[in-house]
């Protein structure tokens, strides 16, 4: 309802979204479609006040906790937006966006050189994730080290062959190089 009708008439289904929400507060396509809805509307400080609150409960879908970090990123507190990502990657490494938005607030902060390199050193004490080997893939693809993101998306791979988002980002790899396309289309 909200994806379709919220355009053309935003009131209304905050109305209807706000009393589904009630019922059902922890369901992450309700919390999603409410916040978008109110940040359309301008109604961030709400927006975030819900969150903070279903947050606060301990009870939060991961999706609230990345909403939350996309408006803090917004609002310029990174520091924030960052502890609330990370949380989320733990949670949920494969949820939609998060890798994408913690590497935009690394950026943000030029922070891509250290968050390599902390990657690195996690890596050599053999305490980095596989889904945290698929974010660091990321980062060297985001300094155009696409030799060294192809390796270390790979071995992501080996290790957890249920990374949606690695599977994506090697058959990526594998077509802007031109090589093993059949695999890529797999």
């Amino acid at each position: 309802y909200a994806n379709r009708e919220g355009a053309k008439s935003p009131e209304a289904a905050r109305k209807y979204l706000e009393a589904a929400f009630a019922r059902a507060p922890k369901h992450p396509g309700l919390v999603n479609a409410l916040t978008r809805i109110d940040l359309q509307a301008g109604r961030t400080r709400e927006a975030k006040e819900r969150l903070d609150a279903l947050i606060e409960s301990g009870e939060a879908p991961a999706v609230a906790l990345l909403a939350r970090a996309r408006i803090l990123a917004g609002e310029r507190k990174f520091a924030e937006a960052e502890q609330d990502v990370n949380r989320v990657f733990e949670a949920a490494p494969n949820l939609a966006g998060t890798l994408e938005l913690l590497i935009q607030i690394y950026a943000a902060q030029d922070k891509l050189d250290a968050a390599i390199t902390s990657f690195e050193e996690a890596d050599r004490a053999g305490a980095l994730s596989p889904g945290a080997r698929l974010l660091l893939g990321r980062l060297y693809l985001s300094q155009g080290d696409r030799k060294r993101a192809r390796a270390t998306i790979e071995q992501a791979l080996a290790e957890r062959s249920d990374l949606g988002g690695a599977k994506n980002d090697l058959a990526f790899l594998l077509a802007l190089d031109g090589v093993e396309l059949d695999r890529a289309l797999n």
